[in-house]
């Protein structure tokens, strides 16, 4: 198992107590002391999940908890507290600032491994939706025009700003005959993957067509059979823009 777990308590019998569960199940382990210590660690190594003690001198779990969510190097690190109070409101508050489980001592062995692996099969998910979104975001950033420099006569100036890691928004520049300059924006509906993945489509019908039709109408009303033709189950709209420039009559 390769997983690496920080165990943080100022009591090294408690840390002797986690420690022999978690190896004995195969987790690599890492130990701290004290607060300090415990970020000093998270700064230099990667860790899979920390365990963190609520009552320490110094600096509290709390304190730690929100230094660590903080910063998006180590916000996605699960945190299971451990803590010999079990007031809903410390309860509570261990949630409010981000901690993802809360345990109180003593504990029973077998539930804290079933709670990191709960929390390390999340986090295994969510890292891989992260994966999936970026390569998804690096696909539609290709279908995205880099040329612009090479249509002579116009200089274009385009600044892209998905709402978030991916955008429903699409749009092209091209010269589809000698001179003639045609510009295209579409707008699927939503955001996220699924909208992403529309404009894809989109973009793919507009391909086949862009240089088919002299008039932007007729593009356009032909974009829209299409799409209803090929997609029509996907019951998704959009509105869509052509602006075409003819530098030959300017």
């Amino acid at each position: 198992m390769d997983h690496k777990i920080l165990v943080v308590d100022d009591v090294w019998e408690n840390i002797y107590i986690v420690e022999r569960i978690l190896k004995k199940e195969g987790y690599y382990v890492k130990t701290a002391n004290s607060a300090a210590l415990a970020l000093d660690m998270v700064h230099k190594e990667k860790f899979d999940l920390i365990l963190l003690d609520l009552q320490m001198p110094e600096m509290d779990g709390f304190t730690v908890c929100k230094i660590l969510k903080a910063d998006s190097r180590f916000s996605g690190i699960p945190v299971i507290f451990l803590t010999a109070t079990n007031e809903p409101q410390s309860i509570s508050k261990g949630f409010k600032i981000g901690g993802s489980d809360y345990l109180t001592k003593p504990f029973n062995p077998s539930e804290l491994i079933a709670r990191i692996h709960n929390h390390l099969e999340l986090k295994e998910k969510r890292e891989g939706q992260k994966r999936e979104i970026r390569l998804a975001r690096q696909i539609q950033e290709k279908l995205l025009p880099i040329n612009l420099e090479e249509i002579k006569g116009l200089q274009f100036s385009v600044k892209y700003l998905p709402y978030g890691e991916l955008s429903g928004d699409i749009y092209d520049i091209a010269e589809i005959f000698p001179g003639y300059i045609r510009i295209f924006l579409a707008d699927a509906t939503g955001h996220g993957i699924s909208a992403a993945l529309v404009t894809m489509l989109i973009k793919s019908e507009y391909e086949t067509i862009k240089s088919s039709f002299a008039s932007p109408a007729k593009t356009l009303m032909e974009l829209n059979t299409r799409f209803i033709q090929n997609y029509i189950n996907l019951n998704e709209i959009f509105p869509a823009f052509i602006l075409d420039i003819d530098l030959n009559t300017m």
